[in-house]
């Protein structure tokens, strides 16, 4: 059955056109192999936030989105730690390195 998978994959991965379209669809496949690595059920939390403005040194506004809460220690965002940040259009991805 792997072997099989994985020639789907490959087939899959082979029919998309653009770059942009390759690269959702393995973040999509690397989302789910993290996910079957670290999950014991599929429970997914979400929250609505703000995009708020932050004024820089040059008097420039730019978005800022603010992160905080217990929630993030209790999904393994420990204070100290490092992250990596993946964007995509209208998607942001936060992986704990």
């Amino acid at each position: 059955m792997k072997n099989n998978l994985n020639q789907y994959i490959v087939a899959e991965y082979e029919n998309l056109k653009s770059e942009a379209e390759r690269r959702e669809f393995v973040e999509k496949i690397r989302f789910l192999m993290v996910a079957e690595d670290t999950c014991s059920d599929d429970t997914v939390a979400t929250w609505r936030m703000k995009a708020y403005s932050f004024t820089t040194k040059s008097g420039r506004n730019v978005p800022q989105i603010i992160l905080q809460g217990n929630w993030a220690e209790q999904w393994g965002f420990e204070i100290g730690c490092s992250v990596s940040e993946e964007c995509y259009q209208n998607k942001l991805d936060i992986l704990k390195d």
